[in-house]
Formats: C-alpha cells, sequence, structure tokens
C-alpha cells in the first residue's frame, strides 16, 4: 500500500509521536508518506528511514491552498490510504479522499462526543473508510454517535519502541531528590498539573525530601509556577521544559504520576512502565482499561489532591511494593505494547477497511 499520514500540528506531542512510530514501523513493508505543517513536527519524521516528507500551510479547515496539492500529490504519487490525524485533516483527507477515491481512515486518541447533526456527519460519517483509536472508551463514544459500523473502527493500544527508549535511558542520571516523583507531558489544562501540585504539597508535609520534575512545555506553565510559588514549595518543584530526551528524568524517578482529565492512552505512562518505574494515574481514556489497577500501577480519581498524597505516601512508606509494581509493569508493558505489534495491527487494518488489493 501507499500510505499518507496528514498532521498539522504545530507543536510536538503523544498524537505526533504516534505518527512517528506507525509510520516508521509500517515503511518496513509500505509505501510511506507523511504531510506536516510545522517543522518541529516535519523535522523529526523527515528523520524516519522510508519515510517521505513533504510540508504544506494547513491554513484552515477548507483550506483550498492545500486541498488542491494534497488532491494532485495523491494523484501523482498514486495514494491509497489517507490517515489524518488532526480535526484539521480530517475534513481535507475527507474532500481530498472523495475527489481521488483514496480510502480515507482517521486516527483519533481521545474520547471525543461526535454529533451526527453538524458538519461531523460528513467528516465522521461519509467521508470515513475506518477509524483507529487506541482505547475501547473511545470506540464505545465515536458508536454511540451512529456515524460508524462497529467493523469500520479497530481498537489498538499505543506501541513503544521499548529497544528505543531503554537505550535513551542508559546513562541513568541520579535522581535529583532522595525521592522523586516525574511526570511528562504538555502543560495543557487537560492535563490537570494543578491537581499533581497541590496532591505534592500535602504529600510533603510527611515527605520533606521528596521532589518533583515537570518535564514539558505548555500554555499553561507561567499559571503552574505561579501555584508553585502559592504552595510554598518552589524548592521542591523543577520545571525541565521540553526534553527530546525525556527517559532520563523518568528513568531516575521512583514514581511517574499522570493526573490528565482526558486522554487515548497516554504514551508517557506506557515508556514508565517500560523502564520499570511505577505508575500513579487518572481513569483517563484507555490507561485502566488497558492496565491493571493495584497490579501494574495505582489509580487515581480525577481532580483529587488528596489522592495523588496517599498514593504517592504509599509508595514511599512500601518500597518493596513499589518494586513490585513497577517489575508487574514492565512485564505488561513488553507483553502488550510493542511498537511492532501496533504496527501489524494496523496494517492488518488498512487491508481490511480499504481492500486486500490495494
Amino acid at each position: 500500500m501507499r500510505i499518507l499520514f496528514l498532521n498539522s500540528a504545530r507543536n510536538w506531542g503523544g498524537n505526533e509521536k504516534w505518527v512517528a512510530l506507525a509510520a516508521e514501523t509500517l515503511a518496513m513493508e509500505h509505501q510511506v508518506h507523511a504531510v506536516y505543517r510545522r517543522p518541529a513536527v516535519g523535522d523529526r519524521l523527515a528523520a524516519l528511514p522510508g519515510v517521505a516528507t513533504i510540508r504544506w500551510p494547513f491554513l484552515a479547515f477548507l483550506d483550498a491552498w492545500t486541498l488542491v496539492r494534497l488532491v494532485r500529490y495523491i494523484r501523482r504519487e498514486r495514494i491509497d490510504v489517507l490517515i489524518p490525524t488532526k480535526r484539521k485533516d480530517y475534513v481535507l483527507a475527507g474532500l481530498a479522499a472523495r475527489c481521488t477515491g483514496a480510502c480515507n481512515v482517521l486516527r483519533l486518541g481521545i474520547v471525543r462526543e461526535l454529533h451526527p447533526w453538524t458538519h461531523q456527519r460528513w467528516v465522521y460519517g461519509r467521508w470515513v473508510d475506518g477509524l483507529i483509536v487506541n482505547a475501547p472508551s473511545i470506540r464505545e463514544t465515536a458508536l454511540a454517535s451512529g456515524l460508524l459500523a462497529p467493523e469500520q473502527v479497530a481498537v489498538i493500544p499505543n506501541g513503544v519502541d521499548g529497544d528505543a527508549v531503554a537505550a535513551a535511558a542508559a546513562a541513568r542520571c541520579e535522581p535529583p531528590f532522595p525521592f522523586t516523583v516525574v511526570t511528562v507531558g504538555k502543560l495543557t489544562e487537560r492535563k490537570d498539573i494543578a491537581t499533581l501540585l497541590r496532591g505534592f504539597a500535602a504529600f510533603l508535609q510527611a515527605a520533606p525530601e521528596a521532589g518533583l520534575v515537570i518535564v514539558g512545555e505548555g500554555v499553561e506553565r507561567e499559571r503552574l509556577e505561579g501555584l508553585v510559588k502559592a504552595l510554598g514549595i518552589a524548592d521542591q518543584v523543577q520545571f525541565r521544559g521540553y526534553q527530546a530526551n525525556p527517559y532520563l528524568e523518568m528513568a531516575a524517578a521512583h514514581a511517574f504520576v499522570s493526573t490528565s482529565r482526558n486522554e487515548g492512552f497516554p504514551n508517557t505512562v506506557i515508556e514508565a512502565l517500560y523502564l520499570g518505574v511505577p505508575v500513579i494515574a487518572t481513569a483517563a481514556g484507555g490507561t485502566w482499561e488497558w492496565l491493571t489497577p493495584e497490579r501494574d500501577g495505582l489509580p487515581i480519581p480525577f481532580d483529587d489532591p488528596a489522592a495523588v498524597a496517599s498514593a504517592l505516601s504509599a509508595l514511599r512508606a512500601e518500597p518493596m511494593r513499589r518494586q513490585a509494581l513497577a517489575a508487574q509493569g514492565q512485564e505488561t508493558a513488553r507483553a502488550r505494547f510493542d511498537v511492532r505489534r501496533m504496527g501489524e495491527r494496523v496494517s492488518a487494518f488498512l487491508s481490511q477497511v480499504c481492500g486486500e488489493g490495494r
């Protein structure tokens, strides 16, 4: 198959990481192309072996400039399958697919309610051949709209290149605090780092030697830095910003925390498990649909600082339990979330919904 990924993101994130992993894996058996908007995404995609890349502006949902070039590119390169990964891409890919006859398979990595009485009737219904999601809850929400048939929606968990993660973390650094907590991701309201900070502040009352490392950038950083000062924990919290290799920070931690309100299945949770770091996480998206509570990590409710403090206290007070969770979580990650298996599932689904002959 000739496959074209579309990604109009301004910055690198979990969705873009999925595109890179899927594109690189599929390129081993198929001809893979990728269209991007910003160098922050395109530079990484261009470095992938076997993936042809091109930059377009993606000015708007109905950007005629990009649409015309997309149609021409599909015809010239004889693209069989489009995989748009952002909402703007869905519209352009849907229109281009109707113009060219290409198969259109959306990738949706977050729980999103669909409304058949809006433009989504076409975007997720009439213009779509298939939908790839990474959690059962996303599939259930999509099917509830009535826009898609069950056979059109594939649940494929995210994969991780475990060897690459392990290699990136090989030069493990010393933890910056005697008990180090880490979180990684975009600093956005959806990630709810504020709940983590409030819970960590409460945890510090019994664990003054602990520290929190926050890896990532985003629009919430200034507000979060202000909250840190207001809570009086500035000496125990380090903002490290965006890191091309966050695995050194993660591997050195005693606990990884995700307080996100909405996800698909966070890549960072899988990566922490691969590195043998015990995980504390909310039930955002498919986190506890794919993982077993109390075996692969500790579940916490949404918006609950006290639960964050309690879970951290449990890991600090019980080193043996912490080690058991780390070992069991690592075993689960290696068994279920390999990127090669993810690529095989994506390839099989594309053949199913787009036709074996493509």
